[in-house]
């Protein structure tokens, strides 16, 4: 005898998938449609005000996703979907790391567990991490060089 499917792999599962998969492409339709509808100028005036919004919510403020869609741009709970189908979540997510990261490479002292390196103020630190062997290297860079 056969173990029955779990409520995850139902056919009745399945076919809500495919609506839910079907409703966001017909919102993206309806998305790049009204993008197109607008003019050149509406188009550079939308991205601004986006841009400068989520560098407000993100980096300023260093709010969450949710504080981002709802306090920075005023949006009901409605748009926390919205949010995570067209990506902003992960990109959220880079932003708030991205500033962390930047932040890093202007340190002047590297702790790995009671090991401290103290770096030269004339310099910064470069990452780089070697995806294949999971290496992450630092190495300084002095800040004035380049001058």
């Amino acid at each position: 005898m056969s173990e029955p499917k779990s409520f995850l792999d139902s056919p009745e599962t399945e076919e809500l998938r495919k609506i839910y998969k079907e409703s966001q492409e017909k919102y993206k339709k309806e998305v790049d449609s009204f993008w197109n509808s607008l003019s050149y100028d509406e188009q550079l005036i939308t991205f601004y005000y986006i841009t400068s919004n989520i560098y407000k919510g993100d980096v300023v403020e260093r709010g969450s996703y949710r504080h981002v869609l709802y306090s920075t741009f005023g949006f009901e709970p409605d748009a926390y979907e919205v949010g995570i189908d067209c990506n902003y979540l992960p990109l959220h997510n880079i932003i708030y790391s991205g500033v962390d990261f930047e932040k890093m490479q202007t340190a002047k002292t590297i702790k790995i567990g009671d090991h401290s390196i103290d770096i030269d103020p004339k310099e910064t630190l470069e990452f780089s991490f070697n995806e294949k062997t999971k290496e992450l290297t630092i190495k300084t860079v002095d800040i004035f060089k380049e001058i």
